[in-house]
């Protein structure tokens, strides 16, 4: 049964259209398109501010890892949309403001991890102006903690943001909320208001040194900026690795002389006198920073299991250094392992992903590409080197035929799961068809499907968003993530395409065709025809809408249509 049956006379173009060039120069405000559901931030007094900070909180469009995840523009504003009308109070882990507050705890933090040793080395010699820094430094973690419970968290599982603040509650409860409270607990203030300035007891240095915990914070951030910036893996090993250095050697020193200091001033204990720290060399040391190179040299000394300068005598001078001194040979191993695995990144990924683009750029200037086809030829190396194309070819050809079908069941999922024509197929023939399935990219303005010609493929849209024109040049709607057509295709002879597809942004897609498919089912002789009753009674609710003078996108819901055999997702089509 021919598919033209059941075409709209209105859309059957005339003989003398068919020879025009299939070119059409796309406009549209769909890419910007956002809409305004917030009520109170879009009306009253001091709009635009309310406006502006808005945007803090809602998802950049412009941070690298947000456009990883969320793809394609109707997925970003399909993102944005779903926040202003269900969550407008809650923070987007991908916002601007989450980038900048994470850029700010982790520089806070690393220099809080380097001012608050030194501030309870010398406790005791400034107590004045101990109190107050150390009650800063709690009250800005405290404010972390707060936001912690007002922003969302993207669920790797689920692959979407969650908002609701009584799941990011419950996560955040089951993570690190103890241990960060742990980090602000005012020892400090509530020594100050028993005991008074005076008679500030030695040990509470000691609960200060809990926030080393907070180191976690300076993991944690530098690892979400970055996935957010595309921080090469090399090039963040090295800093994480500068961070932890540096922030142990100075913690040792402080150490080194916190300790036989807080213990000479805890009780007058016999064999003080011999302590490193009574010694003619370290008394005659009159500033602060004198004091700290020297504990800085002793501390090293004792990472490096050397000899020191001054004899050890005291007990806990002999338990610090013999602590620091195992310390330090575990970290020797660490720094090892650690310089290994930055030379194989630099010298595998780096090189290999530098050898392809120079082929690549040799390329193009050997065959005198013009400038607009360069720029094209990169964005499509680009984009296929972030998906790993290649990595996933390798990974499916080297895994037995049971995991290696399970993969490919798993990247198909939402496909099956969507497609109407395929919901009624045997998990056997879903196998078949699964491994028919090629993956394609194509670029803004690539023309995906020609009116008026033979349909053979099905295309489902994994990321991106494509424009789709009646065969009169009318644009008609827009589909993206998760949106299909040509289906009828796969089960129907001699389907002519009744509308043309264009891609407006770089799009995904899994591109299966008409002879693999029918492969795919010739064991069962009788699916076709219950497949070909089912696509029929599709195409009874698809209808192609007459085109009107009106040139802007239409946005009522699709029905009764069928150009090219599209559906939607989403609420594109009902």
């Amino acid at each position: 049964m021919e598919l033209l049956a059941f075409i709209p006379e209105v859309v059957n173009p005339p003989n003398d259209n068919q020879n025009k060039p299939s070119i059409i120069d796309h406009k549209c405000n769909f890419i910007n398109q956002n809409e305004k559901r917030n009520i109170f931030l879009t009306n009253g007094l001091f709009t635009d501010m309310r406006q502006w900070i808005r945007n803090l909180f809602i998802m950049s469009r412009k941070l690298p890892f947000a456009r990883n995840i969320l793809k394609s523009t109707a997925a970003v504003n399909y993102e944005i949309n779903r926040q202003i009308k269900f969550y407008p109070y809650m923070i987007h882990p991908f916002s601007r403001f989450r980038v900048c507050w994470v850029m700010f705890l982790v520089t806070f933090t690393i220099l809080a991890l380097f001012v608050i040793p030194v501030l309870n080395a010398f406790y005791f010699e400034m107590q004045k102006d101990w109190y107050p820094i150390t009650i800063f430094i709690d009250i800005i973690f405290l404010l972390d903690i707060i936001l912690n419970f007002l922003t969302g968290y993207y669920d790797i599982q689920t692959r979407n943001v969650i908002f609701d603040m009584k799941i990011v509650a419950q996560k955040y409860f089951g993570s690190y909320f103890f241990l960060d409270l742990l980090t602000i607990f005012p020892e400090e203030l509530i020594d100050y208001l028993v005991c008074g300035m005076e008679n500030t007891k030695w040990y509470i240095p000691i609960f200060n040194f809990m926030k080393i915990i907070t180191l976690r914070n300076i993991m944690k951030g530098t690892e979400y900026l970055k996935k957010t910036f595309r921080v090469s893996i090399k090039n963040y090993e090295i800093i994480k690795l500068t961070l932890i250095v540096s922030i142990t050697i100075h913690w040792s020193a402080c150490l080194e002389y916190y300790v036989p200091q807080a213990i000479h001033k805890s009780a007058n204990l016999p064999g003080r006198k011999n302590s490193w720290i009574l010694s003619e060399v370290m008394l005659s040391k009159t500033s602060r920073i004198q004091k700290y190179i020297f504990s800085l040299q002793r501390a090293t000394t004792a990472l490096v299991s050397s000899s020191h300068i001054l004899p050890v005598f005291t007990l806990e001078d002999m338990i610090l250094n013999l602590v620091l001194s195992m310390f330090g040979r575990l970290g020797f191993i660490y720094l090892l392992f650690k310089f290994v695995e930055i030379s194989n990144l630099y010298y595998s990924s780096t090189k290999k992903r530098s050898k392809h683009l120079r082929q690549l750029r040799e390329f193009m200037k050997m065959k005198e590409l013009p400038e607009n086809t360069q720029n094209r030829l990169l964005a499509y190396y680009d984009y296929y080197n972030k998906r790993n194309f290649d990595r996933e070819k390798i990974i499916f050809s080297q895994v037995t035929p049971h995991l290696r079908q399970e993969l490919i069941l798993h990247r198909c999922k939402k496909l099956f799961d969507t497609v109407v024509l395929f919901q009624h197929l045997p998990q056997e023939i879903k196998i078949k068809v699964a491994e028919s399935i090629e993956p394609k990219i194509y670029l803004p303005d690539d023309e995906i499907v020609k009116a008026n010609t033979p349909g053979e493929l099905f295309f489902y849209i994994v990321s991106g968003t494509v424009a789709v024109y009646s065969s009169k040049g009318k644009e008609i709607c827009h589909l993206d993530d998760g949106c299909y057509f040509g289906d009828i295709s796969l089960v129907m002879k001699n389907e002519t395409r009744i509308a043309s597809v264009y891609a407006i942004e770089i799009c995904e897609m899994f591109v299966l065709s008409r002879d693999n498919f029918l492969q795919a089912i010739n064991n069962y002789p009788g699916l076709l025809n219950r497949l070909q009753k089912v696509a029929l009674q599709t195409l009874e609710f698809m209808n192609l809408p007459e085109e009107s003078t009106n040139t802007e996108q239409t946005s009522f819901p699709m029905k009764s249509v069928n150009i090219s055999n599209i559906r939607g997702s989403r609420g594109l089509f009902s």
